[in-house]
């Protein structure tokens, strides 16, 4: 549920969704190891309405797979479209479809004195109480009501991946979002709730032109968790995501923006380069992806990216991605096709899987940095 609410409150840096029939995803990984390279590779082939994989980690089988992952293969141009530039003409749109469906909702102007995680004074609010599926509706008449030319369809796109993914996600909750306005939209705080057990809380700044600021925050085995991030844009050429997650017994952000991190995440697009970077306290040197992404109007989409502790000059792994349509039907006859439904055939999928790891972890473990290997280890062996 966490990440679906994440979602809610980045929603608007997303581009374009396209989903096409009869697909075919390959993703390669390479281990870079001082005196050798591992390769391991997977490869999803959608087709006859149903998705099959097939990898080197069980290479005597071919795996039928969950239609629901049909949604991450056309997500997958989501992430490849990104682009500062697209994102800052663009990010209006989100906006504008939200604010047409909450203004018909709030309530009339209430003046006062209000403050907030993120804002220290505001003098006008505005409330609204709702269902948040309600919201897939409004999406949907969004989409039957848009008539724009062909080179908008993203807006079509964008619509309808969000509807299905919160009729997917809400079917089985009464999820109600209490809403509040301050200042005419410059602040905005949140209650999202399951009947009355509140299940996160969202905070907005959007006072900044150039800079919008969210906070998100949940509660989890005792503890309260608050997610703080800044997007910022740097004209249309580079944008800069920085989030960070704390937590402690205290239920307010302010009681607890003093402790330090948990860890922090930074996420720079560019024109050139895309830097994904981690750091926490609990590794010396931070985490690092660098790559690009393309995608072409034959809906073909690609990526490429070398991950890096450090400043290393060679990435640890090496990592390639392509999306394209297939003109026809592949055959694979030379492989065992199975459902994972199947007991059996599960374990055995996973005995194979574990294997290739396993021996994949005993040749890079011993060439990562101590605190890198006892972290892995701690995680292959909880």
């Amino acid at each position: 549920m966490k990440k679906i609410f994440c979602l809610l409150a980045i929603i608007a840096m997303m581009t374009s969704v396209s989903a096409y029939a009869d697909q075919h995803m390959e993703m390669t990984c390479k281990f870079n190891g001082p005196d050798y390279g591992r390769t391991e590779s997977i490869d999803l082939f959608e087709q006859d309405n149903r998705i099959i994989a097939v990898s080197t980690l069980f290479p005597e089988y071919a795996v039928e797979i969950g239609q629901d992952i049909i949604n991450s293969l056309s997500g997958f141009h989501i992430i490849c479209s990104i682009s500062p530039e697209k994102i800052y003409e663009k990010k209006t749109v989100i906006n504008n479809l939200f604010h047409s469906w909450i203004e018909r909702k709030l309530s009339d102007r209430v003046y006062g004195i209000y403050a907030g995680e993120l804002f220290d004074y505001a003098a006008v609010m505005r409330y609204a109480e709702v269902h948040l599926s309600e919201l897939s509706g409004i999406i949907r008449d969004a989409v039957a009501g848009e008539t724009a030319p062909d080179t908008d369809k993203f807006r079509k796109d964008i619509y309808s991946f969000i509807a299905d993914l919160f009729e997917d996600r809400t079917e089985d909750m009464d999820l109600k979002i209490s809403i509040a306005s301050y200042d005419e939209g410059r602040y905005v705080s949140a209650m999202i709730m399951n009947n009355e057990d509140v299940k996160t809380i969202l905070s907005a700044d959007f006072s900044d032109e150039n800079e919008t600021r969210l906070l998100i925050g949940y509660r989890e085995e005792g503890r309260y968790y608050f997610r703080d991030i800044s997007i910022l844009y740097s004209g249309k050429k580079d944008i800069t995501i920085t989030s960070s997650l704390r937590s402690g017994e205290e239920s307010s952000y302010h009681n607890l923006s003093g402790n330090r991190p948990l860890f922090t995440e930074t996420l720079i697009l560019s024109d050139d380069m895309n830097r994904y970077e981690l750091k926490t306290d609990s590794v010396s040197e931070p985490l690092t992806v660098s790559g690009t992404a393309s995608v072409r109007d034959n809906g073909q989409a690609g990526m490429n990216a070398i991950v890096r502790i450090g400043d290393q000059d060679r990435g640890i792994l090496d990592i390639s991605i392509d999306l394209e349509n297939m003109a026809r039907p592949v055959s694979l006859t030379d492989k065992q096709v199975v459902h994972l439904t199947d007991n059996k055939v599960s374990a055995e999928v996973k005995e194979s899987v574990s294997t290739h790891i396993m021996l994949l972890a005993a040749e890079i473990i011993p060439t990562l940095p101590a605190d890198y290997q006892k972290m892995m280890i701690t995680w292959m062996y909880p």
